[in-house]
């Protein structure tokens, strides 16, 4: 879900430039890719409800974060909101850890670790950090408006309003995704060999086509068409994010 909040904090990273506060350091990069190893993983099994996955996964997530936060805790003194972030980031992750442990809803579990990335994002925005994955993550905004309005539209039936909406969204969609198409990416860094290059461009045209088939429908489709078409730009999406992750042993 999109809240007012979140919404604030993509205009923001959209339109501020910001300059670094202070050289990367060298080994950040390196521990936000491993970070992010575990942690797409966590948010993958509790958005598909297995049970035996989360709990696997939050805790290779709790163990490592736990050693991330104790080496960059302190990496930015110049930064007055970056130890507050990584509270918060320690918050987001104890509670979901505790939904999952405890057999709780794991809808819940996700909705308290989805807080995570939007945290990191802001963080590393504010800092002039670069990082592949946050262009990814502004996509999923407009492209989770899109796709959960074509989910709740049991009809099939789209009103000018709904149009209008739909037509809104894919711009934006549209623009972020340009973004990660102008994007260069790090092989090395995220540790892709050529066969997981391979599959991430042949995700990424796959996604680009979902957009255009889209875009078609709304030009020239009838409802249950531009309908259809938008639910489909999720997989090819949703199969990019997580081939960030380590599944290994998730059982997914």
């Amino acid at each position: 879900m999109i809240t007012s909040a979140v919404a604030g904090m993509l205009c923001y990273w959209m339109t501020v430039a910001a300059a670094p506060l202070q050289p990367v350091p060298p080994d950040l990069l390196p521990a936000m890719v491993k970070f992010d190893r575990v942690y797409i993983p966590t948010l993958a099994m509790t958005s598909q409800g297995n049970v035996d996955g989360a709990n696997k996964a939050v805790k290779r997530l709790v163990t490592y974060w736990e050693d991330f936060r104790g080496r960059f805790y302190n990496a930015y003194p110049g930064d007055e909101e970056w130890k507050p972030n990584f509270d918060q980031i320690g918050e987001s992750i104890a509670k979901g850890a505790d939904i999952i442990t405890s057999g709780g809803d794991l809808k819940a579990a996700h909705e308290a670790l989805e807080r995570v990335r939007q945290v990191f994002w802001k963080l590393r925005a504010r800092n002039g950090v670069p990082y592949y994955i946050d262009r990814l993550t502004a996509y999923h905004e407009p492209m989770e408006a899109i796709v959960l309005a074509a989910m709740e539209n049991e009809k099939m039936k789209l009103s000018p309003a709904d149009r209008a909406a739909l037509q809104t969204n894919l711009k934006k969609a549209e623009t972020r995704w340009r973004a990660v198409l102008n994007t260069p990416f790090n092989a090395e860094l995220f540790g892709f060999d050529d066969q997981e290059v391979a599959s991430m461009k042949r995700l990424i045209a796959n996604e680009s086509k979902a957009l255009s088939d889209l875009a078609t429908a709304l030009q020239s489709g009838d409802d249950k068409e531009i309908i259809q078409k938008a639910k489909a730009i999720k997989a090819p999406f949703a199969q990019l994010f997580m081939s960030f992750g380590s599944f290994e042993g998730m059982g997914s």
